[in-house]
């Protein structure tokens, strides 16, 4: 399993979905269940988080589903999206009230379309013009009304290009920056006002030498990217990031760096403050080694929100896709779900 999600590049098409609609899915279940390289948002319009995408196996739906947490329970919006996708990136561009996808991979390739929903039912046309990747990040610059998206890779292309989209138009920055770079993700600090990267792992150096897992932070201001630091949490990909907004600190858990037999997962957790990385003492329960998860903050009650990924038990070492929903209070962390 580690070595398979590890795995970046491969030869990858591009998909054209059908667009979200809302439904009234006839679902049987109560939480989501297992997921993988997912996506978790908070809606300040609902007051709740939106889980999309990551179903596992695979293969066990074809339509991309869309959930809600409440703080007490999953419930289900909608079965009527495009086909599901794992790796891929969302927003909720407040601004407009719009919940905003772009890309990830099917079973076919890498999807190289956008969609946008609402709860009123509105949507809009895709539009592919970054081309098709996964394991990309996007933030929701509130300040500016902007998706900022950067990275990933597909057909072996690495990009290195900021894109911002406004509702309309895909406007492509080619400036410096943190060059290649997958399995990454982002954040808004919205009391600077600025998008925080951080780490994820380059591209194949050719030569048969592993690829690097990066421990790097960057901030994009809307014009430029300015290095912030080069010390905190180990390099690492597919941790999990949001911004808590009444702390006014992005927070950052676990991760993973190697594969296969190789493979170090991470089970600490950081803040940033917009200057330094401080590590954070953590009390158990927590939620262990755990990668490819989604954490959002839920400004409505105060509560960061973590849901599935790959997870290996501390005491018994058993690993696997976990269906389960942690939330942190700002002091510990409680398993609230299933």
């Amino acid at each position: 399993m580690p070595s398979r999600i590890a795995s970046i590049v491969a030869v990858l098409l591009a998909l054209s979905p059908q667009a979200f609609a809302p439904h009234a899915a006839p679902w049987r279940q109560t939480v989501p269940g297992a997921r993988l390289g997912h996506a978790l948002v908070f809606d300040p319009r609902l007051g709740e988080l939106l889980l999309l995408d990551g179903p596992w196996p695979q293969a066990d739906r074809a339509n991309g589903e869309l959930w809600r947490w409440n703080g007490r329970r999953w419930a289900a919006l909608s079965d009527a999206g495009p086909p599901v996708t794992w790796m891929g990136g969302a927003v909720l561009d407040s601004r407009r009230g719009r919940l905003v996808t772009y890309g990830g991979r099917t079973g076919s390739g890498a999807v190289s379309a956008l969609w946008e929903w609402s709860i009123d039912g509105r949507r809009l046309a895709p539009d592919s013009a970054p081309g098709g990747r996964f394991h990309h990040a996007m933030a929701y610059d509130s300040a500016r009304g902007v998706t900022v998206m950067y990275g990933g890779a597909a057909s072996g292309r690495w990009d290195t290009s900021t894109w911002e989209w406004d509702g309309s138009t895909w406007k492509r920055f080619d400036v410096p920056g943190p060059g290649p770079r997958a399995a990454l993700r982002m954040a808004y600090d919205g009391r600077r006002r600025v998008v925080v990267l951080f780490g994820g792992i380059g591209p194949p150096n050719g030569d048969g030498r592993p690829q690097e897992y990066l421990g790097d932070t960057w901030t994009w201001n809307g014009r430029e990217w300015r290095r912030a630091a080069t010390t905190g949490p180990a390099g690492r990909r597919d941790y999990s990031i949001t911004y808590d907004a009444r702390r006014g600190l992005v927070l950052l858990y676990g991760g993973a760096a190697g594969t296969g037999a190789d493979t170090r997962r991470f089970d600490d957790m950081w803040s940033w403050d917009g200057s330094a990385w401080r590590e954070l003492t953590l009390r158990a329960p927590t939620p262990g080694h755990r990668y490819v998860s989604a954490m959002a903050y839920d400004a409505r009650r105060e509560r960061t929100v973590l849901y599935g990924g790959y997870a290996c038990d501390r005491e018994t070492g058993q690993c696997g896709v976990r269906d389960d929903t942690w939330e942190w209070d700002g002091s510990v962390w409680t398993r609230v779900s299933p």
